[in-house]
């Protein structure tokens, strides 16, 4: 009466896991910080983390990839062909002292943009000494920046370089907005030592000499906006990714900071859940907001619907994970019951 039910033993699973940690390639569990990542996914319209693993995927974004097999019962797309990144908005990271060298990346990165579908790769990687003629540096962060997080936020041992690389019609169908990305960019490093962020010249030179586009540039696909850039919100206690001791802001009153400090220790899967800390009514009347039970059940539906999505996903992944893997386990424990059973009637004769 179980044959159908879409359940994977521990065991299965844990061999899928160490397989997937085992075989991947020399990435160490180290990838940029959360707030940089999302700043670069909605300026540049990136749905596609490339090149990673199970191990430093990040879930900003809706697509990941990987040259690993064992990746894929997590969700990953297997990359065995250069077309496999065309007509989507990926971005790439390579960490400090990467094994993987990156001349024969650019030249896998410059074949997978032959095509007419609008394709766009952001790069985050250890400076390169050149880089192909059509390939731009965006911006380079210097030794001792703070963009790396390995769980805790970290400063980066050697100069990265941010590098766009795009076709024409990736330009035209996804504009980028230059001046909110450098503005951006130069508020997430104010508090940095000077000469930590640089801007190329020349790079600002390109973009302003261009005429702007009128149209938006696409919505990320099934990546709600206002996920991306959450984890800054001075509110954010449904936010997994949020920091753990943020700083108070300094722009509110005590008390006011005091209760959203209280607030933001609220749980965050009651907060998924659509349960709301007690400080949040307290801290909407004491302000003075009216009509703030109609705000707050409003608030609450969002959240709860948010985190269904979420466990729709799971499922979808789990599905998945049923399909390819446990399927396969199944077979394999359907022929040892059978060797068994068979052995057993040798036995008895």
């Amino acid at each position: 009466m179980n044959s159908h039910k879409q359940f994977v033993s521990t065991n299965a699973f844990i061999k899928d896991l160490v397989s997937a940690a085992q075989n991947r390639y020399p990435i160490p569990c180290l990838q940029p910080r959360q707030d940089l990542t999302a700043l670069l996914a909605q300026i540049f319209v990136l749905q596609t983390h490339a090149f990673t693993d199970i191990m430093n995927f990040s879930p900003l974004f809706e697509d990941w990839t990987s040259i690993n097999g064992s990746d894929v019962p997590f969700g990953a797309k297997l990359w065995n062909t250069t077309s496999l990144h065309s007509g989507t908005n990926s971005f790439l990271f390579q960490p400090p002292n990467s094994q993987i060298k990156v001349d024969g990346l650019m030249e896998i990165l410059s074949e997978t943009l032959q095509t007419t579908a609008p394709s766009r790769f952001v790069c985050l990687l250890p400076k390169p000494e050149k880089l192909p003629s059509h390939f731009l540096e965006l911006a380079i962060f210097n030794s001792s920046a703070p963009i790396l997080t390995n769980g805790n936020l970290t400063s980066t041992p050697v100069a990265m370089s941010l590098v766009l690389a795009m076709n024409k019609e990736s330009m035209l169908i996804d504009p980028i907005i230059w001046d909110l990305f450098k503005s951006r960019l130069i508020k997430l490093s104010g508090g940095w030592p000077p000469g930590l962020l640089l801007i190329p010249l020349q790079t600002d030179a390109l973009f302003k000499e261009r005429s702007p586009l009128l149209h938006p540039p696409r919505s990320i696909s099934k990546h709600p906006i206002n996920v991306l850039l959450q984890s800054s919100s001075i509110i954010n206690f449904f936010d997994a990714y949020a920091p753990k001791n943020p700083r108070r802001p300094i722009s509110l009153p005590l008390r006011a900071a005091d209760l959203i400090r209280q607030m933001n220790r609220h749980p965050t899967f009651l907060g998924v859940l659509g349960i709301l800390p007690n400080q949040f009514r307290t801290l909407l009347k004491e302000t003075g907001h009216d009509l703030r039970e109609e705000f707050l059940l409003d608030l609450s539906q969002t959240l709860f619907f948010a985190g269904f999505r979420v466990w729709k996903k799971r499922q979808q992944l789990g599905t998945l994970y049923w399909n390819e893997v446990g399927q396969r386990q199944k077979k394999v424990l359907l022929l040892l019951s059978r060797k068994s059973g068979k052995e057993l009637t040798m036995k008895r004769k």
